[in-house]
């Protein structure tokens, strides 16, 4: 059901679910100066207050249902953000498979387009990190490299028609990918058959040394049964980690281009995992960046178009004044985290966010990010070697999936704010900060 405070996630909780969006569209390409915009989307019926046709901008592309039918009450989510636009719901509770394997479940209508279009994936990472992707070739996912992590993208529509596949499954480890090679792949016949609006369910069977994923034909009972359900894809592993948090997600490489809908709505149900029920941080968001902005046309090509800004713009205080602005010329640090942090009990914290620097392969350790909280003692924090080695990787382009430790001191109980500035981060295309969380444990 939708939750009463909603965040990043629509009508999803955000104390149960971190939620991000994410495009690098925008260093290179027109329009300039519009990364990670979102565009709006265009939804099916979802309830009274969001009926057929309706267009929304973020949160409202991601929505609970009302119950029809035999069919319960399932999350739309309308992946429209264009060039290696990812959308991704983590649970806030850490998925526990040592010495064991672990199961993780959801039901969705798994149709994709392909690589060069739409489709879902279910990723693993070790650290509590927003967006992050994995680069086959360099635009082939462009965005955050994660240190370690399993990413699989069911993504391989060849045919024959009408079915889906795994695809490149990715392992890193220590920012290293390696690509899977199955042990096992269904073909032919023997792939998940996949229709629009029809729910598949899906198994992912996972410890540190093996990989299952299992998955049904999609229902054609709204959901009651779920035929054919079988064994799709197995590969060997070698994982030096073995607690990690879930991502749930859609992914655009670039519909509008390769002539498919500017949005792909997958609907969601039945998220689960096993294991050991460990603590959930307690969480709190800091807003997008609400800010609409306007692309005007360069025409034959282009027509222009409106846009949400999403992301923050950091100034170190050298080309304008040290903070936070929203891109529109207007400084607006600090920002103020959604809810009352409770401190009780608490034994750390972090901030988890994508950072975006024009990085360009010459990043070093001398680089970093600046914050304080309650407009108390500025803190630094450099990149390390890892982060300088993704940041770096041709593909990366420019971008960090951070995850920052925080003293508890620099935290109050009740209303908390943060402020942003750099360290050497170049300001010839002022560095961006989204999807910006800060997790207190207990």
């Amino acid at each position: 059901m939708p939750t009463a405070v909603r965040g990043r996630g629509g009508d999803l909780d955000p104390a149960v679910f971190g939620y991000a969006r994410f495009t690098p569209d925008g260093v290179d390409a027109y329009p300039a100066a519009t990364l990670n915009h979102a565009q709006t989307a265009i939804i099916p019926i979802v309830r009274a207050t969001f009926t057929g046709g309706t267009t929304v901008y973020p949160p409202n592309d991601t929505l609970y249902m009302d119950p029809s039918g035999a069919k319960t009450s399932r999350l739309m989510m309308a992946v429209r953000m264009q060039y290696y636009g990812q959308y991704d719901m983590k649970p806030r509770r850490p998925f526990d498979f040592a010495s064991r394997t672990g199961v993780i479940g959801f039901d969705v209508d798994a149709v994709s387009d392909g690589i060069t279009g739409a489709w879902v994936h279910l990723n693993i990472t070790e650290d509590p990190v927003p967006v992050h992707t994995f680069l086959v070739q360099s635009n082939f996912e462009t965005g955050p490299i994660v240190k370690n992590a399993i990413l699989i993208p069911f993504n391989d529509d060849s045919s024959p028609s009408g079915t889906v596949m795994v695809g490149t499954v990715c392992v890193y480890a220590n920012y290293v990918l390696t690509q899977l090679t199955p042990t096992f792949a269904a073909s032919g016949t023997n792939k998940p058959l996949v229709n629009l609006g029809d729910l598949n369910r899906v198994e992912v069977r996972i410890s540190t040394t093996s990989l299952e994923v299992w998955m049904s034909d999609y229902s054609t009972d709204d959901e009651v049964t779920f035929p054919n359900f079988h064994k799709i894809y197995a590969a060997d592993l070698t994982l030096g980690w073995s607690r990690g948090y879930v991502h749930f997600g859609g992914d655009n490489h670039a519909t509008e281009k390769f002539g498919f809908s500017p949005q792909h709505i997958y609907f969601w149900d039945n998220l689960f995992f096993d294991g050991p029920l460990l603590p959930a941080p307690r969480a709190y968001e800091l807003p997008d960046n609400s800010v609409i902005g306007t692309v005007p046309p360069n025409l034959p090509d282009e027509p222009g178009f409106d846009y949400m800004r999403l992301a923050w713009e950091i100034s170190d205080g050298s080309n304008k004044a040290q903070g936070i602005w929203d891109g529109n010329g207007t400084k607006v640090s600090p920002l103020t985290f959604t809810g009352s942090v409770n401190l009780s009990g608490a034994t750390s914290a972090q901030l988890t966010l994508n950072l975006f620097a024009l990085a360009q392969g010459a990043a070093d350790t001398t680089w970093g990010l600046l914050y304080r909280f309650n407009g108390g003692t500025w803190r630094t924090r450099l990149f390390t070697a890892g982060d300088v080695t993704a940041i770096n990787t041709s593909g990366s382009a420019g971008y960090l999936a951070l995850v920052v430790d925080v003293a508890l001191a620099d935290l109050t109980t009740g209303t908390n704010t943060i402020d942003f500035s750099s360290v050497n981060l170049p300001m010839s295309y002022p560095p961006l900060a989204m999807n910006i969380d800060l997790l207190v444990a207990a």
